[in-house]
């Protein structure tokens, strides 16, 4: 039940900077995706068409890197280690792409620095690791070698995304589907697998979160997430191992890999009272001219709030925010509504017909404005296609 028609998307647009240069590879253009970075200036976008593509590196640039033709039935597939080391400021995008090991070796997409928003994206055999980064996912696939993720002093905000350890740990290590130390995770409607394991040294099983905090503790926030630990016929990890970690869920399932008697976590979980809220997008994909509703679900009968913004910088400290704010000043409401009986409510976004808007990100977050402190959504990255 919208009680507001205070809807302000077309207003957001207009403020957009368009797109830079593009830069397709493929036919009739770049040979490799090297190439086309280092062709590329600052800002720009990099096309690629489908097809098998070796590796790239981006430095202290920023760049975003969308597949050509996206309703073609070839993928655009990186059988190679991409490296995105940046300074502070620098965005990099990743959309529609594949990034698949040609071998058990695996492969990394490396990010250090600066931010990367990765949307519809499928790792296999491929592992994102995230150095002193912030990044922001949506409607992924990544199954690692032994991590589908690893955060060092990292930032991570991820909504509706599969990941999965596949091969195991090596023992006397804490490796999960997920590995975090010294960082902060935001997940909503994410399922987190530990793998398997197939031998009683090198590849044991792993739990789906392995998280922890040197100087501080770290912060993890689940809501409407399975995870569920590795297992085999001989040994099981929990959902969640680790220590020196505050973490909160909330309409999530947890589950050690040898089943529901035993603990899901390892360690004392804090919970704390309040809605969380999640931010569903549909259809996946926001095209130029295209409509997308924004689902948001916190606590019925609550005032939500949807913002809107085209920046994300570094995290800030806002007590009248549970969880961390990101570009505080720079985030533009587009609408309230009042959550439904199951705590639902559905905001309209429609992207201009103009050809600028290509590969711009726009980030979006809900938050319940009915409780102290205020409840957010993890932050959603949506791009123009």
């Amino acid at each position: 039940m919208t009680i507001s028609s205070c809807w302000f998307a077309v207003p957001l647009f207009t403020a957009a900077i368009g797109a830079q240069a593009e830069h397709l590879v493929g036919p009739g253009g770049f040979p490799t995706i090297q190439a086309a970075v280092d062709a590329a200036s600052d800002g720009d976008i990099v096309r690629i068409a489908p097809g098998s593509y070796d590796g790239f590196g981006a430095q202290a640039k920023s760049l975003t890197f969308v597949r050509d033709q996206p309703n073609a039935a070839t993928p655009v597939t990186i059988v190679s280690g991409v490296d995105l080391t940046q300074t502070a400021e620098n965005r990099c995008v990743l959309a529609g792409l594949e990034f698949r090991a040609p071998n058990a070796v695996g492969i990394s997409v490396f990010v250090a620095h600066g931010s990367v928003v990765i949307e519809n994206c499928v790792f296999d055999l491929a592992g994102l690791v995230l150095n002193g980064s912030r990044a922001v996912l949506r409607d992924c696939d990544i199954a690692g070698k032994g991590t589908a993720i690893s955060l060092s002093g990292a930032d991570l905000m991820a909504n509706d995304c599969r990941l999965v350890g596949l091969v195991g740990k090596p023992l006397f290590t804490a490796v999960g589907a997920v590995t975090a130390q010294d960082s902060t995770l935001q997940l909503a409607r994410c399922e987190l697998r530990g793998a398997p394991g197939s031998d009683p040294v090198f590849r044991l099983p792993t739990a789906a979160l392995a998280i922890g905090g040197w100087t501080a503790p770290a912060r993890v926030w689940l809501v409407d997430c399975t995870l569920i630990g590795g297992a085999n016929a001989t040994m099981a990890e929990p959902a969640i191992e680790g220590g020196n970690a505050l973490v909160r869920t909330h309409r999530s399932v947890l589950q050690h890999g040898g089943g529901p008697a035993l603990p899901a976590i390892e360690f004392p979980l804090t919970e704390q009272p309040g809605p969380l809220l999640t931010l569903d997008v549909e259809p996946a994909l926001l095209t130029i001219g295209g409509n997308v509703s924004l689902d948001l679900r916190g606590e019925p009968a609550d005032l939500l709030a949807m913002l809107g913004s085209f920046e994300l910088s570094a995290p800030l400290p806002l007590p009248a925010l549970e969880q961390p704010a990101y570009g505080a000043g720079e985030w533009a409401v587009l609408g309230f509504a009042i959550g439904d009986g199951t705590g639902a409510a559905t905001f309209p976004l429609a992207a201009p017909n103009a050809p600028t808007l290509r590969g711009l990100v726009v980030y979006l977050r809900g938050i319940d404005l009915a409780r102290l402190p205020l409840q957010a959504s993890p932050v959603a990255g949506l791009v123009v296609q």
